[in-house]
């Protein structure tokens, strides 16, 4: 999104402080928007575009953000929303608390006494890795048959060379990966594995916790260590709030969608969620493709109205909600990143 506006955090309960500090990004004040019994923690951002910016300074940005939840932590539960999600301004923000609260209170609920850790796992010396690897027999066997090649052949045996090393490479990731995981499964409730930015790095791992096991983590990640001696470099990260795991991901509904969606099932300008509900009835009545002997209804049309049927149920509360343009700040969305899973990666 661009233009200025607000960047979201994460949910809070309201009971912390309206202004939680000035650690947001780019050293942003912090505050509180809440409604009903639920906050979302926001700061004023400048114009920005995360799609778009150079990965360093996206980096720096991920880690401003990451800060901010940690920081945030200190104070109660967290519920954390997708990096990068800006609206508007402070009445979409409030929208979304009211549109949201059930989904909201549910990541609430899913992670009450959990939290998370994260464990980066390195190759203490990459480059012995590396010419480890050179030494096996096949690869050294290959090193001399292309001093031996032609000119024209070696520049493709160094390719191949090159991609035999890689794949000796990734064997060894694997097989440690596979055993570090094995030794921390029976101290999570989950492993999950995160992208990994270095070909140093074995296996990044955010792991689900029980509160008061971090110690029995902590113990198990320090058995490794003695196992893998020099070989294996263990980085703990946190705790942190559950955001590998359940994560909300929040979309504000440009108007022309959601106009659309109105007149496609004959909606005035403000409907609550039983008018949307009985329109969607009516209108599928006639094309529906069990309507027909055989099931020939108008498929495409089916299709067209049960995808506004759905949008429009998104952007319902308990409240109408209104389809006026100048009332475009109701339109939130609020979606569950959740991947939380047993097992390893």
């Amino acid at each position: 999104m661009d233009g200025n506006g607000l960047y979201l955090y994460g949910f809070m309960r309201p009971s912390v402080p309206l202004r939680v500090g000035p650690f947001g990004l780019d050293n942003r004040e912090i505050i509180l928007k809440s409604v009903r019994g639920l906050s979302v923690a926001v700061s004023e951002v400048g114009a920005q575009d995360f799609t778009r910016m150079p990965q360093q300074t996206l980096l720096r940005y991920v880690a401003q953000h990451q800060r901010a939840l940690e920081g945030m932590m200190a104070l109660g539960p967290v519920v954390p929303v997708k990096f990068g999600t800006l609206v508007g301004h402070a009445g979409a923000a409030e929208a979304l608390l009211a549109r949201g609260e059930a989904r909201i209170l549910e990541a609430f609920e899913k992670t009450r006494g959990k939290t998370e850790l994260d464990v980066v796992a390195r190759f203490s010396d990459f480059e012995r890795e590396l010419r480890e690897i050179g030494t096996e027999e096949a690869i050294s066997h290959f090193r001399r048959e292309v001093v031996l090649a032609s000119q024209a052949a070696r520049q493709k045996a160094r390719i191949t060379l090159g991609k035999m090393v890689k794949a000796g490479l990734e064997q060894k990731r694997k097989g440690l990966a596979e055993a570090i995981v094995e030794g921390l499964q029976g101290v999570s409730v989950a492993l999950k594995s995160l992208e990994i930015r270095d070909e140093a790095v074995i296996v990044s791992l955010a792991a689900l916790l029980e509160e008061g096991e971090t110690t029995r983590f902590e113990g198990a990640l320090e058995a490794l260590d003695r196992r893998f001696e020099d070989r294996v470099t263990f980085r703990l990260i946190g705790p942190l709030p559950c955001n590998s795991f359940y994560t909300l991901s929040v979309q504000q509904i440009d108007f022309d969608e959601v106009d659309c969606a109105r007149k496609c099932l004959d909606l005035p300008e403000q409907a609550t969620v039983s008018d949307i509900r009985e329109a969607y009835r009516l209108m599928v009545r006639g094309c529906h493709p069990d309507s027909r002997p055989g099931g020939e209804g108008d498929r495409s049309r089916f299709e067209s109205i049960s995808k506004s049927y759905r949008l429009l149920l998104t952007l319902c509360g308990d409240d109408p909600v209104s389809f006026v343009k100048g009332d475009g700040s109701q339109w939130v969305t609020i979606q569950s990143l959740e991947s939380a899973g047993r097992g390893g990666p």
